[in-house]
């Protein structure tokens, strides 16, 4: 395939470990985990799910990381290809108004997301996330605020 056939793909994926994939379109990044391999990273219990203490947990350390200047939010520059994923997590109309315009989202806000998106991506209401449920639209939504 010549170079400029090859600019003709809107996306690359590049495969990240067995299960785990990355998209890349232009600035956004979008990612998608299966919901086993999920539990292997955040069900910390190991009782078959994920509940809102564990998703949370995993939240605040990516957060955590995130957050280079130690400053308790996060920026455009600090989430990097995220910043366009998270944009189209948020809400319509943005609670969280500060990362729309300015571009800075605070750790508190971050959780808060984080929680709206795990009672979205619990139909059933039980409080806990089983594979299934992560393996869905909206349990890989979450999945984008934890990893």
């Amino acid at each position: 395939m010549k170079p400029a056939q090859l600019l003709r793909f809107a996306a690359v994926i590049v495969p990240l470990a067995v299960g785990s994939w990355i998209v890349l379109q232009g600035s956004s990044v979008s990612a998608q985990t299966s919901g086993a391999d999920a539990m292997k990273m955040f069900d910390k219990d190991n009782d078959g799910s994920i509940d809102l203490v564990e998703a949370k947990a995993a939240a605040a350390a990516l957060f955590d990381k995130l957050d280079a200047n130690h400053d308790g939010t996060v920026t455009n520059e600090e989430l990097g290809g995220r910043a366009e994923v998270l944009r189209q997590l948020l809400p319509s109309p943005n609670p969280y108004m500060s990362f729309s315009v300015e571009g800075v989202m605070p750790k508190g806000a971050y959780l808060s997301l984080t929680e709206t998106r795990f009672k979205l991506a619990d139909p059933d209401n039980d409080g806990t996330l089983d594979a299934k449920e992560l393996d869905g639209a909206l349990g890989q939504d979450l999945l984008k605020l934890l990893r």
